[in-house]
């Protein structure tokens, strides 16, 4: 028998948001800049070089940022990434979740998580293709689900 899973049980992040727009636009301008490079009937190996491996590094980037998420897994909010190491943090440690806004756009842009709890704090960043809303939703629906008292404090 399948158990049905709750709306705010994972958020993943996003390819349509701000941070996604703006990468796109690097990914575009690398991807002209070292087309431009190729077929120049001059070619200088080294501008090459250097722009398709600027090239690769925003793709794994862009690929790492899309591939992050938060689930709930008892009370445990496990993040994963594709590149980065899977983070698992027991809410029962932790008395106060606050989402730290880093960018110039409340709705959208890069994000921090803080748990803080009485004997300890973690502190991770998000990429750039989170929404503020969805994410703050999921700590909503994660208070709810594990019963907690209000653990998301502020936002900022």
């Amino acid at each position: 028998m399948r158990s049905e899973k709750k709306s705010g049980e994972r958020a993943h992040a996003r390819l349509v948001s701000l941070g996604g727009l703006i990468l796109a636009g690097l990914i575009i301008l690398f991807a002209f800049l070292t087309y431009d490079a190729f077929v120049d009937p001059a070619p200088n190996h080294w501008v090459q070089l250097l722009l398709a491996s600027f090239l690769g590094i925003v793709l794994l980037y862009g690929l790492d940022a899309w591939s992050e998420s938060l689930s709930l897994q008892g009370t445990d909010v496990v993040f994963n990434s594709l590149f980065k190491q899977k983070r698992v943090l027991d809410l029962c440690r932790y008395s106060e979740i606050s989402i730290i806004h880093e960018g110039l756009n409340q709705e959208k842009g890069v994000i921090s998580l803080l748990f803080r709890g009485p004997e300890r704090e973690e502190r991770f960043s998000l990429g750039p293709l989170w929404r503020h809303r969805e994410l703050e939703n999921f700590f909503v629906e994660t208070e709810s689900i594990t019963k907690a008292c209000k653990l998301v404090s502020s936002v900022r």
